[in-house]
């Protein structure tokens, strides 16, 4: 039997499962007569607020979708949530192993590998923070959560946007696993697999892997040259269990490794001068102007892979003091690599290219107490550190294809030659490197009041502590050949010579609520909230005045919401209404080339209002939708020169909604046919703060359909699947680079995409 789903904030049709969330398992209950109970929305209990709790009476905004949904519908990526997340944006800037969130407005304009974004990603209640430590982490999972709104007080490091909880499946002391192999278009095999079994009566093992390889979907047209955006990865899990009566500890290793070749923007528009803007034709060359070309193709004549490797480990314990208290230590230990080069101009020019690599080592400890009394009083009690070491550099490499002193061999001393002639950066390339410490500590807590049965207040603080220290930066002027010219941070004769910064900062955020239920299929809230993101270094820094440190982000948030079940459960209508505060947004200011400058916007505003709906129509059927409505403006700040106040924030959609139709259609003797078709409409975003009308993508539709076919045990299942039906082609990410390099250059999200899958349990 097909039931609902019914999720804080979301709502989807999916097969009868049962499932964990951070470490608990859910429950389902349903009420009513025996009768008309199978046409009900389903009870899901889960942790969002780090106790279990009905998600339906959690007073904040929340979407969240099983490990088993996400295998069926193929959502397989950071972007394929998307069609899911309504107010979720992902900026692909430098292509999908650094996956940059936007939920409700709050974005980051910036890839540095060094950036820890506003809105956080959590692995099994493990801290991710800057690009190399995201790795492989779509497979095997019991669900993955998008909470929205700043989280300043529970979640790790405190965040101004929200926090996508990845939780992935542990050992239940049972023995099976599953397996699935798939194929599609553009070769793309995705084979996802686990087995568990109990070792003794109180230690089990559980083992997971998935593999995940495609031929590109941007057309490179260069004889003997590869496609690029292509995917090539692969994830390794290991998690062991032991559990006694008052003790439950959880250790998980994991390793994964992509390297696909990168992910190819595509100019989208030439300057009059093509790509070169004129340079090319000062030394006997040409430029290009893509003749022959479409928008799914470019000319690379050496395509590069990007490849990134992430080994991690951790140890949950959840060990029970007394009947009331619960001990939660969570230690864990990370080390991510990512290489990053792109072809940025997309031709057989080598105008310009850039490159980053970045290794980080991380190492995270929460310790908290949380109670469960039988009073009105109830606690969680914490601390926090985390530490984050990082050694990245960057390097822009412009028009190392031109000879600029004739002399036959391209070099070190054609920059020289064009520093001379006043054409820099012809010939020359920008490099800086650097190594960044980042120290944060934190005290926080979390307390619900019950005043009467129907009345709770909320509220909670957090303290937190950090030191950031960015030492050995140098950056220079080289030739493409990587000798170095002349420094130009911090400067002066001595090359190699190197400088840093430094920077402290105390901040106190935290939340206060009420939560009224006057029924018990009714939850009226309202919450106040503060998000803090620290204070991050520039390292886009290519000239001293462009090293600088950019204030900690503030977010001063008021949200109400209803969450209700009508209808006797068979309608859930919930909403919401938000209005934030944001004051010095983190942020790259765009100009014109390629290097930027990380600024800070004093002040913003963002009003918007959420509303999803769900109607199980009949047992087998169910409609669901979201909508999502943003108001957002800059009350004050500077980009490029320029007054931005009155322009809205970057990947915010004034209107955007989903809409969906789940229907099971039983086969007699068999099992069934779950159909499900969902839709999309993203309204008009901007991708730099300067409004303007060369990096704004205009509104869209997209469209996925999947049918399942599956025996009545659910055991044996071959589904039938396509993405992005209409071929909708789009964005997500625009720049415009044409008074300086000739070019507009923008990154397309996949084509069409459809294939099969085969899923087996045992």
């Amino acid at each position: 039997m097909t039931r609902t789903c019914r999720f804080l904030g979301v709502s989807a049709a999916c097969a009868v499962f049962a499932t964990s969330v951070y470490g608990q398992n859910a429950t389902s209950t349903s009420t009513g007569a025996p009768s008309a109970e199978a046409a009900v929305l389903e009870t899901i209990t889960v942790t969002a607020q780090k106790r279990q709790e009905n998600l339906q009476d959690v007073p904040i905004s929340v979407k969240a979708i099983t490990g088993d949904q996400m295998r069926y519908r193929q959502i397989n990526t950071a972007f394929d949530l998307l069609s899911v997340v309504p107010g979720l944006e992902v900026n692909g800037t430098l292509g999908k192993n650094v996956p940059v969130f936007t939920l409700r407005g709050i974005s980051m304009r910036d890839f540095s590998f060094n950036q820890d974004g506003p809105v956080a990603t959590y692995y099994d209640e493990v801290y991710k923070g800057n690009f190399p430590l995201l790795g492989v982490y779509m497979y095997d999972l019991e669900r993955v959560e998008v909470l929205k709104g700043p989280q300043g007080t529970l979640y790790g490091m405190s965040t101004t946007g929200g926090a996508i909880n990845v939780i992935s499946r542990k050992p239940d002391f049972t023995t099976g696993g599953y397996l699935s192999v798939g194929y599609g278009n553009y070769d793309h095999l995705r084979i996802e697999g686990a087995a568990e079994t109990p070792i003794t009566d109180k230690l089990a093992v559980r083992l997971a892997f998935v593999r995940d390889r495609a031929d590109g979907y941007v057309q490179n047209v260069s004889p003997g040259q590869p496609d690029v955006s292509s995917s090539d990865e692969y994830g390794l899990r290991g998690t062991l269990r032991y559990q006694a009566d008052d003790f439950d500890l959880i250790l998980r290793g994991v390793y994964s490794r992509r390297d696909p070749y990168y992910d190819g923007g595509v100019p989208w528009a030439l300057g009059p001068k093509g790509i070169g803007n004129g340079i090319y034709e000062l030394f006997g060359g040409h430029s290009d102007f893509r003749v022959g070309l479409n928008e799914w193709q470019i000319s690379d004549l050496n395509p590069v892979r990007n490849p990134s490797t992430l080994f991690s480990v951790s140890a949950t314990i959840n060990a029970k003091l007394n009947d009331a208290l619960t001990l939660t230590s969570i230690s864990s230990y990370d080390d991510g690599k990512l290489d990053v080069g792109i072809n940025t101009d997309g031709s057989y020019l080598q105008e310009v290219q850039v490159e980053f690599t970045g290794h980080t080592e991380q190492i995270t400890q929460d310790l908290r107490v949380t109670s469960d009394y039988a009073g009105p009083l109830n606690f969680i009690l914490g601390t926090y550190y985390n530490q984050e070491r990082a050694n990245d550099t960057a390097t822009n490499h412009f028009f190392a294809d031109i000879d600029v002193n004739g002399d036959g061999v391209i070099n070190f001393k054609d920059c020289i030659a064009s520093l001379a002639r006043k054409l820099a950066p012809v010939a020359c390339a920008q490099h800086n490197q650097f190594e960044q410490t980042v120290d944060g500590s934190a005290l926080y807590t979390d307390v619900n009041y019950a005043v009467t049965e129907k009345v709770k207040l909320r509220g909670g603080l957090r303290y937190t502590h950090d030191k950031g220290t960015l030492q050995d930066f140098l950056a220079q002027i080289t030739g493409n050949d990587g000798v170095p010219v002349v420094n130009t941070i911090p400067g002066g004769a001595i090359l190699n010579a190197t400088t840093g910064r430094d920077f402290s900062t105390n901040n106190v955020s935290g939340k206060a609520g009420i939560d009224y239920t006057p029924m018990s299929s009714v939850l009226l809230y309202l919450n106040y909230s503060r998000g803090y993101r620290r204070a991050a270094f520039n390292a886009q820094a290519f000239s001293a005045n462009q090293l600088n440190t950019a204030k900690p982000e503030i977010v001063d948030a008021v949200e109400g919401g209803l969450k209700s079940e009508l209808l006797d459960r068979r309608l859930l209508l919930n909403g919401a209404i938000f209005w934030y505060g944001y004051k010095n947004q983190q942020f790259v200011d765009p100009g014109t080339g390629v290097v930027q400058q990380l600024i800070g916007l004093p002040k913003s505003r963002i009003v918007g209002e959420e509303i999803e709906v769900a109607y199980r129509l009949t047992e087998d059927i169910t409609l669901s939708g979201n909508v999502s409505q943003l108001n957002t403006e800059i009350l004050q700040g500077v980009s490029s020169g320029i007054n931005v106040a009155g322009h809205p924030l970057v990947q915010a959609p004034p209107l955007s909604f989903t809409s969906a139709i789940d229907w099971k259609i039983p086969i007699s003797g068999v099992g069934a046919a779950d159909v499900r078709i969902d839709g999309e409409r993203t309204g008009r975003q901007y991708f730099d703060i300067l409004e303007r009308a060369s990096t704004s993508q205009a509104p869209y539709w997209t469209m996925n359909a999947n049918v399942r076919l599956h025996t009545n045990d659910d055991r044996r299942g071959i589904s039938f699947w396509m993405k992005n039906i209409t071929d909708t082609y789009y964005y997500t990410v625009m720049s415009d680079f044409r008074p300086s390099l000739g070019f507009a250059y923008g990154r397309p999200a996949p084509p069409r995409t459809f294939g099969a899958t085969v899923d087996v349990k045992f």
